[in-house]
């Protein structure tokens, strides 16, 4: 479920092209490392974990139409472990 960078038919391929050309100095990601604050890697830190749900979303349904049980509780397990964390990363203590 990867969405190319320059995908200007969705939201965020939009929205990434939006920030690139109104954010003066663009990332800068090379001098502060995974702590950039810039608004593009904010977008593709939320990009990742959106993905990320996706992708869980998309395992559990496949197993539940399989009818593998294990394979869903696995799922939601990681669900359950992960999502907050991820979350909270994303939108902060609330």
């Amino acid at each position: 479920m990867q969405i190319p960078e320059n995908d200007l038919n969705t939201p965020i391929g939009r929205l990434r092209e939006f920030i690139v050309n109104n954010i003066n100095g663009q990332c800068k990601i090379i001098s502060e490392g995974s702590e950039c604050k810039c608004a593009l890697c904010d977008l593709d830190r939320t990009q990742e974990a959106l993905q990320w749900y996706g992708k869980e979303a998309f395992a559990i349904l496949e197993n539940l139409v399989k009818k593998n049980d294990m394979a869903v509780l696995a799922s939601v397990t990681v669900l359950e472990l992960d999502a907050g964390k991820r979350a909270k990363d994303i939108l902060g203590d609330k």
